[in-house]
C-alpha cells in the first residue's frame, strides 16, 4: 500500500450475540437477524437495520427477563425464584446476594401463601414470623433485619404490580419494625493520632491512615490504584471498591466466589479527597514496601495487597485492624468505625454537614445529618458561641461613647 493510499475504514464489529443481516430472498425489503441467547438462536425480521436493531434488543431484554411462573396467581415461594432471576442482571453484585438473603427469610416463613392472599393482616402476620423464627434454623431476626426483609419484598411486589399479576402492592400499607440506632464508636483526635503513629511504616498502616483520615469505605480503599493518588496535588480519587461476590445460581459468570472490582455504589462516591501530611507519608512508606515485596507500583497496580501481591479479602481486614489497635493500646472498634471518626471529628471541628457529606460520598445531606446528629448538640453551642462574640465584638467602646 502506497504511503499517501488511505487504509479502507473497518467495518464496525458486531455486538456479542448478534449475527449478520440478510434480505429475504422470498420476501424482497424484509431483513433478517439473529441473536444467541444462552445457547439457542432468535431469528428477528424488520424493514430497516435500525427497526432490526430496536427488536433485538427488545428480544434480548424478555429473554432476560423470562417468563412469570405459570397459573394466574402463583405462590410468594414460585414468584421470588422468578423475580430473584430477572432482576439478576439489573443490579450490583452484592446488592443481589443481598435480595437472595433476604427473599429466603420470606420464603421461609411465607413461601405458601398464593399472591392474591397476600392483604395488609397476612403482610403483619409474615412480618410477626420473620421476626419470632425468620432466621436459620428458626432463629429469631432483629427488627433491622425484618425492615431489610420488608424492603426487598416490597421491590419483588413492585414488579408483580408492573407486570399486572397484582393490581396493588400489598406492602405498601404495612410498615416494618422501625430497628433502633446502630450504636457506634468513635476515636478521639489524640488516639487517631497514637494509631497513626504506632502502624507508621508497618503492614497496612498506611491503609489505617487513608482509611482514618479520609472517611472512605474500606472497599473503596482496597481498590485504590497508585494512579489514583497525585502526590503534588496532594489528591486522592474514588472511583471504584473492591467487593466480596458469592457464587449465584442465577447468574451464570458467578459459579464461584470472588473479589472484583466493581464501580462506585452511587454517583455521589466518585469523588477526589484531599491528602492529609499523614496520609501521604504513609502513601509513600507503604510505596517503599511493595517496592521491597517484589510488588508493582504501576499506576494500575494496587496500593494495598497481600503478601504475594494479591487482592486483600475485605473481610479478612478485622484481624489486621484489631492488632493494630493493640500495638497502639487502644480499646477494639470496627473498621468502619474509622468513618464515622472522620465524620466526628470534622463536625466537631465546625465543618459545614454539606462538605462531611461530600468528603464521605454520601447521596444525600439527610443521611449525614441522620448518622451523626449526636454531634448537633456541641454544634449548636459553637455557632451560638461564635454569635454571642460577634455580638460582643459588635457593640460600641463604652469609654470611646463616654469621650
Amino acid at each position: 500500500m502506497k504511503a499517501n493510499q488511505r487504509r479502507p475504514k473497518k467495518k464496525p464489529k458486531r455486538e456479542y450475540g448478534t449475527g449478520g443481516v440478510y434480505e429475504r430472498t422470498d420476501r424482497p425489503g424484509v431483513l433478517v437477524g439473529q441473536i444467541r441467547y444462552q445457547g439457542k438462536r432468535y431469528t428477528v425480521t424488520a424493514k430497516s437495520k435500525a427497526e432490526l436493531k430496536q427488536r433485538q434488543e427488545k428480544l434480548v431484554t424478555s429473554l432476560h427477563r423470562a417468563e412469570i411462573p405459570p397459573g394466574e396467581f402463583p405462590k410468594v415461594e414460585e414468584y421470588l425464584e422468578w423475580w430473584l432471576r430477572s432482576s439478576a442482571r439489573d443490579v450490583r453484585p452484592r446488592t443481589h446476594d443481598s435480595y437472595v438473603l433476604n427473599v429466603a427469610r420470606v420464603q421461609r416463613v411465607g413461601g405458601s401463601y398464593r399472591l392474591d392472599q397476600l392483604d395488609r393482616s397476612t403482610i403483619r402476620r409474615l412480618y410477626d414470623d420473620l421476626a419470632a423464627s425468620g432466621g436459620r434454623g428458626g432463629r429469631p431476626l432483629s427488627k433491622r433485619s425484618v425492615q431489610q426483609c420488608h424492603a426487598v419484598f416490597h421491590k419483588a411486589l413492585e414488579e408483580a404490580v408492573q407486570q399486572q399479576i397484582l393490581p396493588r402492592n400489598p406492602t405498601a400499607g404495612v410498615p416494618p419494625p422501625a430497628p433502633e440506632p446502630r450504636p457506634f464508636k468513635t476515636l478521639e483526635i489524640v488516639q487517631l493520632s497514637a494509631l497513626l503513629a504506632a502502624t507508621q511504616g508497618h503492614n497496612y498502616g498506611a491503609l489505617w491512615a487513608i482509611l482514618g483520615t479520609t472517611g472512605m469505605r474500606l472497599g473503596e480503599a482496597l481498590a485504590l490504584t497508585w494512579g489514583d493518588i497525585d502526590f503534588k496535588a496532594p489528591r486522592v480519587t474514588v472511583n471504584k471498591a473492591l467487593q466480596r461476590q458469592r457464587a449465584s445460581k442465577y447468574v451464570a459468570e458467578r459459579k464461584s466466589t470472588l473479589v472484583a472490582a466493581v464501580p462506585t455504589k452511587t454517583r455521589y462516591s466518585r469523588r477526589s479527597i484531599l491528602l492529609t501530611t499523614a496520609a501521604i507519608s504513609a502513601l509513600e512508606a507503604q510505596r517503599e514496601l511493595q517496592k521491597v515485596g517484589g510488588n508493582s507500583t504501576a499506576p494500575g497496580a494496587l496500593i494495598f495487597t497481600t503478601p504475594r501481591g494479591g487482592m486483600v479479602e475485605p473481610g479478612k481486614v478485622t484481624s489486621l485492624f484489631h492488632s493494630a489497635l493493640e500495638r497502639a493500646d487502644l480499646e477494639k472498634i470496627r473498621v468502619h468505625d474509622l468513618r464515622h471518626t472522620v465524620a466526628t471529628l470534622l463536625l466537631k471541628a465546625g465543618e459545614h454537614p454539606k462538605v462531611v457529606q461530600e468528603i464521605l460520598g454520601h447521596s444525600s445531606i439527610a443521611i449525614t445529618l441522620d448518622l451523626y446528629s449526636h454531634v448537633a448538640p456541641g454544634m449548636h453551642d459553637q455557632a451560638i458561641s461564635r454569635l454571642d462574640q460577634a455580638l460582643r465584638d459588635a457593640q460600641p467602646d463604652r469609654e470611646g461613647a463616654d469621650d
